[in-house]
């Protein structure tokens, strides 16, 4: 008697460590979910009840409470995406595979989630895989939806990095022919055509700062005339600054470029007492337009060239056609005049 007594209560305890095990590797699984934002469920192939945790059931825009069956579930995957998820999941029963799809759910408050379910069939007695012996599937379900968005803003950011890199060598292609066809000599060439690859490299830097996202024109005007240390010379008059695009930035940067460096060679920043006003406001109309005039003075006496230079033709055609404005250069006998007329629409987009 006392040796079974003492047998049942080995077995007792076994049992109880069996059981205290049993729970500490639930609550370590539970944790291990919770930790992971991992939501998990359970669906019965037969009669379709399906199980889902508190996680999952957020993952789909539903709280704790709220039922949650399996047509719920289905109707909750987007349209597009229903008959894939259905056929995945028939695809696992059937042949005992694992179930591992990516899809969009959109929530009883019309938010579109991605969400990404991985689970696979627990076969019945006797049964092997293959020969519809499941009879419960179980996995787990977890919310990638910023993963997605960071995905797609990568993509785009690729795109948006292609197509820069393509403008900006088709940029230094137009800069590099028509500095050659103005500066026939080598050394000529390569004096103003390194100068003009770093004003352009300028306001690559400019944009780079400011993640490609614009910036203002007052910030154009200091970047380029930075680099010619006349900076104390030049005097600003504008109500307000005006944000711009990356595009209208890097085609303004040339322009600022140009009439500095035409300023320092030839202009009123080559004297000792000369000086540039450089001016804007933005003209309030059904298409409000920017107009912006750059004025030096105290320079040596102005007359128009006898041919049009490059960075004439820049203004007057490139940077007019780019921001779909009108440029007029006027040689004033008090100094250089550059007049721009330029639509808002262009400068910001």
């Amino acid at each position: 008697m006392n040796d079974e007594v003492a047998d049942l209560t080995a077995r007792l305890a076994a049992t109880r460590a069996a059981l205290d095990e049993l729970r500490h590797t639930e609550e370590r699984l539970k944790f291990a979910l919770e930790s992971g934002r991992l939501g998990s469920w359970a669906l019965d192939v037969e009669t379709r009840a399906y199980e889902a945790s508190d996680i999952c059931k957020a993952n789909y825009g539903r709280g704790p409470d709220e039922r949650f069956s399996f047509n719920d579930l289905v109707a909750t995957v987007h349209p597009e995406d229903r008959d894939r998820m259905l056929a995945a999941i028939e695809d696992a029963i059937r042949h005992g595979s694992h179930y591992d799809i990516e899809y969009r759910a959109v929530t009883p408050a019309g938010e579109s989630r991605w969400v990404q379910a991985r689970g696979r069939v627990a076969q019945g007695a006797g049964q092997t895989a293959g020969l519809g012996g499941a009879r419960r599937m179980a996995g787990v379900s977890l919310d990638i939806t910023e993963r997605k968005r960071a995905e797609t803003r990568q993509r785009l950011l690729l795109n948006e990095l292609n197509h820069r890199v393509k403008n900006t060598l088709a940029t230094v292609q137009s800069i590099a022919a028509q500095t050659l066809r103005a500066n026939p000599s080598p050394a000529a060439f390569r004096e103003a055509f390194e100068s003009r690859l770093a004003a352009l490299s300028q306001t690559h830097n400019l944009l780079t700062e400011q993640n490609w996202e614009g910036a203002s024109l007052r910030e154009v005007f200091d970047a380029e005339l930075e680099a010619f240390g006349g900076r104390g010379r030049v005097t600003f008059d504008y109500p307000r600054d005006v944000r711009l695009a990356p595009k209208a930035i890097v085609a303004l940067g040339m322009a600022v470029h140009e009439l500095a460096t035409n300023a320092v060679k030839y202009g009123a920043l080559s004297a000792n007492d000369g000086g540039v006003r450089i001016a804007w406001r933005v003209e309030p109309d059904a298409a409000p337009r920017l107009r912006l005039t750059w004025t030096e003075h105290g320079g040596p006496p102005v007359a128009p060239p006898d041919r049009r230079g490059f960075g004439a033709r820049l203004l007057e055609k490139g940077l007019a056609g780019e921001l779909c404005g009108a440029v007029r250069l006027t040689y004033d006998t008090d100094g250089l005049v550059c007049d721009m007329t330029l639509p808002m629409r262009s400068l910001e987009s």
